[in-house]
């Protein structure tokens, strides 16, 4: 974005992770990939996620459901899956709004997930648990390194 890259490189995904404050009042606008899973998860303040303010424009989960009765901005805590599209365009609430836009090519691949952990199957999330409960969980078969219980749950 605006010429700036990170440093990860070759991900099959062709991912995006950006990290956006958007001032009070303000617009944000952002290209996105057609084809790409494309969604916002809210970190601070208040936002519209939807330029014309509506209220089932998208698709919203998090910690409440939105009423209809009360105005759309969207509150930390909540995602917003985007359908395909061109763009997303972002309208800071009176306090300004903090975001992450995460998106990638969808890989068609099955998710099975809990807690910290997502794998594609319920079989190989009982043995990532297992391999957890025994400080095996993300060794290095090579060099015997392994992930820690503190490392996952930071």
């Amino acid at each position: 974005m605006n010429g700036i890259e990170g440093s990860v490189r070759e991900i099959v995904t062709d991912s995006e992770y950006i990290d956006v404050t958007v001032p009070a009042e303000e617009k944000f606008s952002h290209i996105t990939i057609p084809g790409h899973t494309v969604f916002a998860y809210v970190i601070e303040g208040k936002g519209y996620f939807e330029e014309g303010r509506e209220l089932c424009a998208f698709e919203a989960e998090g910690r409440r459901y939105i009423d209809p009765s009360e105005n759309c901005a969207i509150e930390p805590g909540n995602v917003i899956l985007y359908t395909d599209g061109d763009f997303i365009e972002v309208i800071a609430g009176e306090k300004g709004v903090k975001f992450l836009i995460i998106s990638g090519k969808p890989i068609g691949e099955p998710v099975a997930w809990y807690g910290p952990i997502v794998m594609n199957t319920q079989e190989e999330l009982k043995t990532a648990f297992e391999e957890y409960r025994k400080n095996t969980f993300g060794a290095d078969p090579k060099t015997s390194n392994h992930v820690t219980k503190s490392q996952i749950w930071k």
